[in-house]
């Protein structure tokens, strides 16, 4: 991909569990050092998970597994959770509040898991957060949540690093980052990206995950139907941003968190600039 100036620079990239089960060696598909996210899903185990993240140390890689808040059934369970994760060489993780309406536990939010002491315990020295370009109807206030959050990292000497959810419009994505800036939130942003997808496949993620209205944008493209079998080409949007105040690099430290909505190898090859 071109014209992003130096976003995709260090990028990091997001698979599932099932997803990594195809790939033999992640070395041979990401630089060296990668940050590569564990996605939390209903049907993966925290056991996996681990398995997981000591493979990828294996190979190369850095792990950062996600914990989601309000999935997590008891204090006893998170403390099991990120001890077994440190256990497979974990150092940083992703923390967010969950899609569970209803806490399953004592944990009705992100913020209160830190507050358990449970990462400074297990030697934890990164937490990243989700950030949220479009909106979040699961937090009606997703800007103080975040403060709360960042306020935390700051008292704990933890570095939080904010991972935003796919925006498909670079203008909102820019203004949201330079609202952080205004409101005195200086992280290190990752914009989160839709790798290459199929248009289908597009189409049915933008209903399941919740996407914002930003993916109207891609949704009512001149003769969607007929292209449903082609590939979403992130590389305009990262052209667009890298043009921007955020590309520029005005706006503070930003990267690119790439989602492998349509598998690992394309959208590792895709972020690294090599054919698949």
């Amino acid at each position: 991909p071109g014209g992003g100036g130096g976003l995709l620079e260090g990028f990091s990239i997001e698979v599932t569990v099932k997803g990594a089960s195809t790939i033999q060696d992640f070395s041979k598909i990401l630089p060296p050092g990668t940050s590569v996210f564990i996605a939390a899903l209903a049907d993966t185990s925290t056991t996996d998970i681990a398995a997981l993240c000591a493979r990828l140390k294996r190979d190369g890689m850095l792990p950062v597994p996600h914990i989601a808040a309000r999935a997590v059934g008891s204090a006893e369970a998170l403390e099991e959770t990120v001890r077994g994760y440190a256990a497979a060489g974990v150092e940083h993780v992703l923390l967010i509040s969950g899609d569970v309406k209803t806490p399953l536990g004592p944990f009705a939010s992100a913020v209160d898991v830190c507050r358990t002491g449970v990462f400074e315990r297990h030697g934890i020295k990164q937490v990243d957060v989700a950030g949220h370009p479009e909106g979040s109807a699961s937090i009606p206030d997703a800007a103080g949540a975040l403060r709360e959050k960042v306020e935390w990292a700051e008292k704990a000497g933890v570095r939080m690093d904010i991972v935003t959810q796919v925006c498909f419009d670079a203008g909102t994505i820019v203004e949201y980052v330079a609202s952080l800036r205004g409101g005195g939130i200086g992280n290190a942003v990752r914009v989160g990206v839709a790798g290459p997808v199929k248009m289908s496949n597009l189409v049915r993620l933008a209903g399941t995950l919740g996407l914002g209205p930003s993916s109207q944008l891609i949704m009512s493209q001149p003769g969607l139907v007929a292209q449903v079998a082609t590939l979403n080409d992130p590389s305009a949007l990262l052209s667009s941003l890298g043009g921007s105040k955020l590309g520029e690099g005005s706006l503070g430290e930003a990267g690119v968190h790439v989602y492998s909505f349509g598998g690992i190898e394309l959208s590792a090859a895709w972020a690294s600039g090599s054919p698949p």
